[in-house]
């Protein structure tokens, strides 16, 4: 029987290695790198949601900061995400943070099922987290999450280009042709 790893462990694992990894309750699991469309639509949902919030308190960060999740004993890495509380709790030791208002992932044809599964069911013991955005990478459609005052989450979907999509937690409105902007679904 494998033993299961630390948290020390996968800490030191990080240092070894040039790429990025995630970890699941002493699990670590090596983590392959994006396509083009998912590299240009973390750029175009980072560039959006940074300009939005622009003095306004909140924090976008992307892809390389991980988010700990304490309860599951768990850190992963989501492509975008904000965190708009003063407690933000960035932990320099583990170089996390703890408390996420918004989380960005998108969608790869190896990970999507993950993502809408296994992942959100992780995301969702953050009591924090109020979104939960799902980004399709290989057509135009985006999914978002919202907990609802009774902790139920509620999702809407968004695929009309020139609609507006909202994000409640953080009052920001964009428009979903500006997150695909420069993306190529036959490439």
């Amino acid at each position: 029987m494998k033993s299961k790893s630390t948290v020390q462990d996968y800490l030191s694992y990080l240092d070894s290695i040039e790429g990025k990894a995630e970890f699941f309750d002493g699990e670590i699991f090596d983590m392959a790198g994006g396509s083009r469309n998912h590299s240009d639509l973390a750029i175009n949902m980072g560039a959006l949601l940074k300009n939005a919030l622009r003095g306004r308190g909140c924090r976008v960060h992307g892809g390389d900061l991980k988010i700990r999740i304490s309860t599951l004993n768990t850190f992963v890495y989501p492509d975008i995400s904000v965190g708009c509380t003063e407690n933000e709790e960035y932990d320099k030791a583990t170089q996390s943070i703890a408390k996420p208002t918004l989380v960005v992932e998108i969608l790869s044809p190896s990970t999507a099922a993950f993502d809408r599964g296994g992942k959100f069911g992780r995301y969702m013991h953050l009591t924090s987290l109020q979104e939960y955005v799902l980004v399709e990478q290989d057509t135009m459609q985006v999914d978002v999450y919202r907990r609802m005052a009774d902790g139920a989450w509620s999702r809407r979907g968004y695929d009309e280009p020139d609609g507006l999509v909202r994000f409640e937690s953080i009052a920001v409105e964009v428009r979903l042709r500006d997150i695909y902007e420069d993306i190529s679904f036959d490439a």
